[in-house]
């Protein structure tokens, strides 16, 4: 264990804990930085120590990471979960490659990727099917991108913001309202084309491209649910074997000249089996990445190893898809949101799917259960509060319906 090189994670969380527990398994001292230390990840055997980081995506985090380095006699492997810290690091990555071993694509790859407004040249430069697309600038663009795109359209922001991550807006006046909420949070703000299909049409491949421009591990799947639907977050997938997504993915990371961790994400249309790009994710591991380690393809270390100078003591890895991806807490509302309020045997059969001991989970494990218990006190400890809110609430509604 002492001669692996240790690792610092920026940004814990779900697939940072995923990130802690791959490396962790492999015998790799991990420490986070994050600004959010009561988050019950922590608690995790395999996070050693949470850094107290002011923020992930100001000079402040140059700052501490330079302080780690210099107070550190070895080289640390540095791994990004987060967007925002993805420009940070690459702005400054000759001074931050002084005391960590990381690889990102070139600057101006994340640029073009990274921001909706340029990567639709991208996209044509490399003859790749995507969404049609525009964007607004201010509200007397609405008009012009309506009719560019249709209805229903998707809105987005230009740059990931988490203040607002997507809408469906279905007519001018809805398209206006969104356009409202999502401008106060980014600028400027895109519309696409809605391609149509449930939720498990999305697909995705995961990838850690070496420095050398071959890829060290690659993983397909797709999603079984998000939260919201439409446009929300992954709540449930699987692995897929799906060689279009595969080989499109690859494609477009070789015509990039990418390095590092990288995903995309494609959402199939059934009327017309095309696949449409929507999206990249840049310089950082993926929400669910612990959906491609339980399936046989263990991204973060051989990211690791590709960073540090090792070879895996294992040969390549081959995908497997027997294993499902489960965020308990999403997944259940997606199926209940699917359900409408009402109880269906489909419904009772689909949360027993959620629970099943085959599963992985972003919180449960049972190598691994200081996460998952502290999240449980945590939660007992704020029922009787939590109670009490709804309380008051239900009673400041009947008095104002009385009044």
């Amino acid at each position: 264990m002492g001669r692996n090189p240790p690792a610092l994670i920026l940004g814990l969380g779900v697939h940072g804990l995923a990130v802690a527990r791959s490396l962790g398994r492999h015998g790799v001292a991990v420490e986070v930085a994050d600004p959010v230390t009561s988050q019950p990840h922590r608690y995790s055997k395999y996070c050693r120590r949470l850094h107290d980081a002011s923020s992930l995506a100001d000079e402040r985090l140059v700052e501490l990471l330079v302080q780690f380095g210099q107070a550190r006699r070895q080289r640390t492997a540095l791994f990004i979960t987060m967007d925002r810290a993805v420009p940070l690091v690459s702005s400054h990555r000759d001074l931050l490659s002084e005391h960590f071993e990381f690889n990102l694509p070139p600057k101006a790859v994340i640029r073009e990727l990274m921001d909706k407004t340029s990567l639709p040249g991208f996209l044509e430069r490399c003859d790749a099917l995507y969404p049609k697309t525009a964007w607004i600038g201010d509200p007397a663009d609405l008009a012009t991108a309506a009719k560019a795109v249709g209805f229903p359209c998707v809105v987005k922001p230009a740059r990931r913001t988490y203040g607002f991550k997507a809408g469906i807006a279905h007519s001018t006046d809805e398209l206006g309202e969104l356009y409202a909420i999502a401008s106060r949070h980014t600028d400027p703000v895109i519309v696409q084309e809605w391609i149509p299909g449930g939720d498990s049409e999305v697909y995705f491949c995961f990838a850690y491209i070496g420095r050398d421009f071959n890829p060290r591990g690659v993983f397909v799947g797709h999603k079984l649910r998000q939260y919201p639907r439409g446009t929300g977050i992954a709540a449930s997938a699987v692995g897929c074997d799906n060689a279009f997504v595969r080989h499109e993915s690859l494609r477009l990371f070789h015509r990039a000249g990418y390095t590092g961790f990288g995903s995309t994400e494609f959402r199939r249309n059934p009327a017309n089996d095309r696949y449409y790009l929507i999206e990249f994710t840049v310089g950082r591991t993926d929400y669910n990445v612990a959906c491609a380690v339980a399936n046989g393809v263990d991204l973060p270390f051989l990211g690791y190893c590709d960073m540090v100078g090792q070879v895996p003591d294992s040969p390549p890895p081959r995908q497997q898809n027997g294993r499902r991806w489960v965020d308990l807490g999403r997944d259940t509302q997606a199926i209940l949101q699917e359900a409408a309020g009402v109880w269906r045997l489909q419904t009772a059969l689909a949360l027993a799917r959620s629970l099943s001991p085959r599963n992985v989970y972003t919180l449960f494990d049972v190598r691994d259960p200081g996460p998952f218990l502290m999240h449980a006190v945590a939660r007992v400890l704020s029922a009787p509060s939590a109670i009490a809110r709804r309380t008051m609430r239900s009673i400041r509604t009947a008095r104002r319906a009385l009044s």
